[in-house]
């Protein structure tokens, strides 16, 4: 067993338990950060996959930024002091079952299409993946590219205007 397979391996194992584990957490804090190691796994098995602006999209966009927000939203929450958040266990046995059959079909579907199978042109093309998407974003898809940036400005503005009428709305009814 080479160096790459035990890492590949410790990847996979690491992914899945911390998954497993944060679903069964009945700690919000404890899921927010297990869902961190989560999308680290993730990213490491996009690595091994040979696609690394998938994995360097997720640890920016994933780990960078909506986690952090997760984070500082579970734990800046005015209400924490008074309550301690848990989850519950709602319909384990049936969101198992239904878990379960989706690893079924998409391992099947996986299987069926052929992606095993190695095929020595398709991995030399995958090396300049990173290269032929960064060309692509900047020429052909530069219109969506902005467009998608400028929507993203958009909620981000929206969401600081909605908070700060929220917090001015409070002053003036404490007053």
């Amino acid at each position: 067993m080479t160096m790459t397979s035990i890492l590949f391996h410790a990847f996979i194992v690491l992914t899945a338990g911390a998954g497993l584990v944060m679903a069964i957490s009945r700690n919000i804090v404890y899921a927010a950060f297990l869902l961190f190691v989560v999308l680290l796994g993730v990213a490491g098995l996009y690595i091994f996959a040979a696609a690394e602006f998938l994995a360097v999209s997720q640890v920016i966009v994933y780990v960078g930024g909506t986690l952090i927000v997760v984070i500082f939203g579970v734990m800046l929450t005015a209400k924490m002091r008074e309550m301690r958040p848990q989850t519950e266990f709602v319909n384990l046995i049936p969101g198992a079952l239904v878990a379960m059959a989706l690893f079924l079909a998409l391992l099947f579907m996986i299987r069926e299409s052929g992606v095993l199978k190695t095929n020595e042109v398709a991995a030399r093309a995958v090396v300049d993946n990173t290269r032929q998407v960064g060309i692509a974003t900047l020429t052909d898809y530069l219109l969506p590219f902005e467009l998608v940036s400028i929507l993203l400005l958009t909620v981000l503005v929206g969401a600081a205007y909605l908070s700060r009428k929220t917090k001015i709305e409070k002053e003036e009814v404490a007053e």
